[in-house]
């Protein structure tokens, strides 16, 4: 099992390449009051790395999605812990503003999970911006 393709799952390499994707279309609806739910949270789940949880927590807030964890938090490690509970990751994704990230790529290729490098960039409602590589 890895986080590619969990049993029976999508895994998360294939969720957020499906929203990086079909960003444009969910970015559009994003907003207060109205989110796109981007699936559970897998930290602390077997298969998925503190490496991999850190990437998913990140991608989420920068999509303003829910942050609903899949497993027991009574349970996980205390390093899955600590990336649940990031105040400023989770500031990023409760911002009032609520916009969803845009993707951008800094390498010439036209898929931005394929590319070597993506920055995803997301407005804030102080007038700043949040910003992900």
């Amino acid at each position: 099992m890895d986080v590619y393709n969990l049993p029976g799952h999508a895994g998360l390499l294939q969720i957020i390449d499906f929203y990086a994707r079909n960003n444009e279309t969910l970015a559009a609806v994003s907003g207060p009051g109205q989110y796109n739910d981007y699936d559970m949270l897998l930290a602390g789940n077997a298969g998925l790395s503190v490496a991999e949880a850190k990437i998913q927590m990140g991608m989420w807030s920068m999509w303003s999605a829910p942050l609903t964890m899949s497993g027991d938090l009574r349970t996980i490690a205390p390093e899955f812990i600590d990336v649940l509970l990031n105040d400023e990751v989770i500031a990023i994704d409760q911002d009032p503003l609520s916009a969803s990230a845009k993707g951008t790529i800094l390498v010439n290729n036209s898929d931005v999970m394929s590319a070597q490098i993506s920055v995803w960039h997301k407005p804030l409602a102080d007038g700043s911006r949040a910003v992900a590589l």
